[in-house]
């Protein structure tokens, strides 16, 4: 038989999203190790890294929802968890503990993430701030075009790269 049972399709979608989301935790901690580091070498290489990752993520998601979509569970935390918990005392499995800790390596992702792109926000605008004092210009001189893009206005002031 070529097909896997749904139990087994079950557990292997959800344990690879357990480990993949467990690998991609530990990218987000070491990315922000560098970015807080200022060693920035070594940051190219762990994007490249997450990239994969959250394409499996992805397609292990789909997967997951259509498998769970095709027995009518309800695509909701509470649906699943519901379901898991009724499928692991039917059939005696531990897929509800699997899901609880993809829940939870989840969230921590989102958190580090998040945590990510301020230091990059932060690192951004200070740059941002950086450049316009070596034109001349006040920081705050910043104005946006007819476009939406910004334009910087110098207020008479001498560039320090021309000084």
């Amino acid at each position: 038989m070529n097909e896997l049972s749904f139990q087994e399709q079950l557990t292997r979608i959800l344990n690879a999203q357990v480990q993949l989301s467990g690998d991609l935790l530990a990218l987000l901690k070491q990315e922000y190790e560098i970015l807080s580091t200022a060693r920035l070498e070594n940051l190219e290489n762990v994007v490249e890294q997450k990239k994969p990752i959250m394409v499996d993520l992805e397609d292990l998601g789909q997967a997951w929802e259509l498998l769970l979509k095709n027995r009518g569970v309800a695509l909701s935390a509470e649906g699943i968890g519901r379901f898991l918990n009724e499928f692991d005392e039917v059939n005696g499995t531990q897929l509800l503990a699997a899901w609880t800790s993809l829940l939870e390596k989840a969230s921590e992702c989102l958190q580090k993430n998040t945590i990510n792109g301020s230091v990059i926000a932060m690192r951004n605008q200070t740059t941002q701030h950086l450049l316009a004092l070596l034109r001349g210009q006040k920081p705050e001189d910043r104005l946006y075009n007819h476009l939406g893009g910004e334009s910087n206005l110098s207020a008479g002031g001498k560039s320090l790269a021309k000084a």
